[in-house]
């Protein structure tokens, strides 16, 4: 796994769950506290009591439902994203909807886990984006690019890119690490970091959450 730059992964990954739903609140955080260095440090009900403690939790991992009563989870981690940017933010909901796929990482989430998704799966994938890669389903990416092919403008901005960069996009997209996009595409990290970067200049971007929002209209 590859680790953000200067920001190696922790020993033990706090995580906090913001989950509505009071079994499969209870469930997610006594399993993920069976598994060696995972520490569950908060379980809430509503993003709202869950934005008053962040500060003081520190989590690395947030699994943050998005039909919560109250403030959305899209809308809190609009609003939690930029204060606490080391937090990273896995979306965790019932359905694959692309439109909230899409506006959930245009706003800074890492990641998109179904509740069903099994709790080894669940785990990896929050060490994962804490150690800088990224977690979506393919068939959540086939959605994606359904949403992008609806869209002609967002088809010329591709069109900006070499198919180097397209590959690189969409395994980006379907949450690869660099390391893991230079291994399908049998390149160097160097020439993976190099195609990112001209992503980001073609597009006008700094990162990826940005490059999503343009390419999506979000």
């Amino acid at each position: 796994m590859e680790a953000k730059p200067g920001k190696p992964l922790p020993s033990v990954i706090r995580v906090a769950i913001v989950e509505d739903d009071d079994e499969t609140r209870k469930l997610t955080a006594s399993l993920l506290n069976l598994y060696p260095g995972i520490e569950c440090v908060g379980a809430f009900d509503r993003a709202e009591a869950f934005a008053e403690v962040i500060a003081q939790l520190r989590p690395h991992a947030v699994l943050m439902d998005i039909g919560l009563p109250g403030k959305s989870g899209i809308q809190a981690v609009k609003e939690l994203k930029d204060k606490h940017r080391d937090t990273e933010f896995i979306m965790f909901t019932i359905n694959e909807d692309a439109e909230q796929i899409v506006e959930a990482l245009a706003w800074g989430a890492t990641g998109y886990l179904l509740k069903n998704t099994r709790p080894e799966k669940i785990v990896e994938a929050i060490q994962d984006v804490v150690g800088g890669g990224g977690n979506l389903t393919t068939s959540v990416t086939r959605l994606l690019m359904e949403v992008l092919q609806a869209n002609r403008g967002n088809r010329l901005l591709l069109e900006k890119l070499t198919a180097r960069e397209r590959e690189t996009l969409l395994l980006l997209k379907d949450g690869h690490s660099r390391k893991e996009i230079a291994q399908k595409l049998f390149l160097s990290e160097d020439t993976v970091r190099s195609h990112i970067r001209n992503i980001y200049e073609k597009f006008e971007v700094h990162n990826r959450a940005q490059a999503l929002k343009l390419v999506f209209g979000i």
